[in-house]
């Protein structure tokens, strides 16, 4: 399993691949590549929720949305509870914001066009980890220690960016 990533930081000037390590090697009887970036997520303090498959997986409704019926307000779930409720067909879920019992609390700038990128790159702060999405590209960064919230769909200036 790979991700795409974009890194101005390091020189590149295009995407590369980064290979990720199996941590599960000897330990999900399935091998399954999803289940492993689960358990590296976790193990890292990062907080992650299963999601419906991109074609919809075994659950009916739209692609990549939760599986869990009010999501946003569930703690976060250990790695091992994660693994007992995993279905085959369903892809990861990263959960931003203010999680409870999440070690790494996130947040993420979803650039959707290449107008988008060119704002955050004017206006954002550099961060190490930039993924290739369909449409764009993800910005991951720590959020900030603040009580103020930050919500999805909160368009700049009229670009697709959230």
């Amino acid at each position: 399993m790979a991700f795409s990533t974009w890194s101005n930081d390091s020189g590149s000037t295009g995407p590369t691949r980064c290979p990720l390590t199996s941590p599960l090697a000897n330990n999900v009887a399935t091998r399954d590549p999803i289940a492993e970036m689960a358990q590296h997520l976790s193990r890292a303090g990062i907080c992650i929720h299963w999601l419906r498959g991109p074609v919809g997986g075994q659950v009916e409704g739209r692609g990549k949305a939760p599986i869990h019926q009010a999501w946003q307000q569930r703690p976060c779930d250990s790695f091992q509870a994660l693994l007992k409720q995993r279905q085959p067909g369903w892809n990861l879920g990263i959960r931003t914001g203010a999680v409870p019992g999440a070690q790494i609390q996130l947040l993420a700038v979803d650039c959707d066009d290449d107008q988008a990128v060119r704002w955050a790159r004017d206006h954002l702060p550099p961060t190490p980890v930039r993924v290739l999405t369909r449409q764009g590209q993800h910005w991951w960064y720590r959020r900030p220690e603040t009580i103020e919230p930050c919500r999805n769909r909160a368009k700049v200036g009229g670009l697709r960016l959230d």
